[in-house]
């Protein structure tokens, strides 16, 4: 019996370290990601719980993916996601707009979610310049409807 939980022991920190090499590098590394675009609004303050309830109406974009990511945070504990709150600058909500409701590919970096205001685990900044849209084969540039 002793036997068999000293080998238990001796394989965890490789079934642990197995299942972290699954997970993407968050900030600073690049990934891509494909998924759904959409516009969600969720539950601001005061009480971040609901809009029907009188908290404030905070509209974001979404991706949503068609299967979970993980990064690692800081303290080497696994977040785990299939929908992904973009962080983006007021400007680029028209840059992105066109894509809602599509399936697109975009560059950009994975980060914990920080605040009150960060509604899904993770949170993803879209590098500038291109995004694929899927139903072309081609990269879309991302300009400003200026």
């Amino acid at each position: 019996m002793l036997r068999h939980l000293v080998l238990l022991l001796m394989l965890l920190p490789a079934v642990s370290s197995a299942a972290n090499t699954q997970c993407l590098p968050g900030q600073p590394s690049v990934v891509r990601l494909t998924g759904i675009l959409e516009r969600v609004t969720f539950a601001g303050p005061p009480n971040y719980e609901s809009v029907q309830s009188g908290d404030a109406p905070e509209t974001y974009f979404v991706l949503r993916l068609p299967a979970p990511v993980c990064v690692l945070d800081s303290d080497q504990s696994v977040i785990s996601t299939s929908r992904l709150q973009l962080f983006l600058e007021s400007g680029q909500y028209d840059l992105f707009r066109p894509q809602l409701g599509k399936r697109i590919t975009l560059p950009g970096e994975l980060w914990p979610a920080e605040t009150g205001h960060h509604h899904t685990p993770l949170m993803f900044t879209p590098a500038r310049g291109k995004i694929s849209a899927h139903n072309s084969s081609k990269s879309t540039p991302l300009r400003s409807a200026a």
